[in-house]
């Protein structure tokens, strides 16, 4: 696992856990703290402790690997790269994991060579201590497709269904990434500029409406860069899109429903870093994608793009994120002179 943070330790523990050589490669206390206790791993109801070799440099690693799972997030993609190529076997797989679109093609640019596939996780991972990873979904699992020729997605999938976690093996990446991004803008960054949960932001109306214009604007990009919505482990993504095309009031109470009965009171991952004091988020790799792809395609897409700049604002600047904080009134503003001026 290249990154340990909450995904490459959740993955790592789980094929560890299942008897797979895994190293974790890190930093900081989390990695010493493995190192000394181990790994505790809580998986929907079962609990278990596993012992990955857990290294925090690249000068530990002895060998070379099958398989090595990115696990970075999407802006340290570029900067992981070079180190790649002497991680893997010749016929190795890379694999990388993160979210939004774009990191394949950095990846396909500096790495042509070398086998390459990407995946999606569905399920939540969720840091407890240093030593301690849960994930607390009560469905999903990890999609697979390939990026390169010659990649057998299969091996890898057979590896986690293995370990017990659902698996797809899918053809087109690009339908597969598009698919986790409309799944990951989902109650995600609008939360996060209110310091909201999902379940707030669901239950007031006008909020609930700039969040339908900014996921019903993804879907007309998706279609306009020619991939389709697919469903992933646990996730119905293609009828979500049908969904999302019902009476705005329907649709409330359809994903307000949902909501609450699994991540209603649960901050989103976005939300998570900024209260950390990250300055980084992947507001770039979500909504700036669809932006980008969307005026790339000659279309408007401005309730994204408003989005996108408000979030990085707000990571780079506390006071602007105090004048959002807890007023919807702010961002509605913002959005319609957003869509006024498209």
């Amino acid at each position: 696992m290249f990154g340990a943070g909450a995904v490459g330790t959740l993955l790592g523990g789980i094929l560890a856990g299942a008897g797979h050589d895994v190293t974790l490669l890190g930093r900081g206390p989390r990695i010493t703290k493995i190192q000394s206790n181990g790994l505790g791993v809580t998986l929907h109801d079962r609990q278990f402790r596993t012992t990955p070799h857990a290294v925090s440099s690249l000068d530990e690693i002895e060998g070379r690997y099958s398989i090595v799972l990115l696990c970075v997030r999407a802006w340290s993609v570029q900067d992981s790269l070079q180190a790649i190529p002497d991680l893997l076997t010749p016929d190795g797989t890379l694999v990388t994991m993160q979210n939004g679109i774009g990191t394949e093609e950095i990846v396909s640019q500096h790495l042509s060579d070398i086998r390459h596939a990407a995946g999606s996780l569905t399920l939540s991972a969720d840091i407890d201590a240093p030593d301690a990873v849960s994930s607390s979904s009560r469905s999903g699992g990890i999609a697979f497709a390939p990026v390169s020729d010659q990649v057998d997605v299969g091996f890898v999938s057979r590896c986690f269904d293995q370990a017990g976690i659902p698996t797809a093996c899918l053809d087109d990446y690009r339908s597969m990434k598009w698919s986790k991004l409309l799944l990951n803008q989902m109650a995600n960054g609008i939360p996060a500029i209110l310091d909201w949960t999902p379940g707030q932001l669901y239950r007031h109306g006008a909020a609930f409406h700039v969040e339908l214009a900014m996921l019903r604007e993804t879907i007309r990009t998706i279609e306009a860069d020619g991939a389709k919505l697919v469903s992933l482990p646990g996730f119905p993504v293609s009828l979500l899109r049908w969904v999302l095309q019902l009476p705005a009031g329907i649709v409330r109470r359809l994903l307000l429903r949902r909501v609450e009965g699994g991540r209603g009171s649960k901050l989103p991952s976005m939300l998570i870093d900024l209260r950390a004091g990250r300055t980084e988020l992947e507001a770039d790799w979500l909504y700036g994608a669809v932006s980008a792809t969307a005026e790339r395609h000659g279309i408007p897409a401005p309730v994204n793009q408003r989005i996108n700049a408000i979030l990085n604002g707000i990571a780079r600047n506390p006071h602007l994120r105090a004048a959002f904080r807890n007023h919807p009134d702010r961002l509605l503003r913002n959005i319609e002179r957003a869509m006024n001026e498209a």
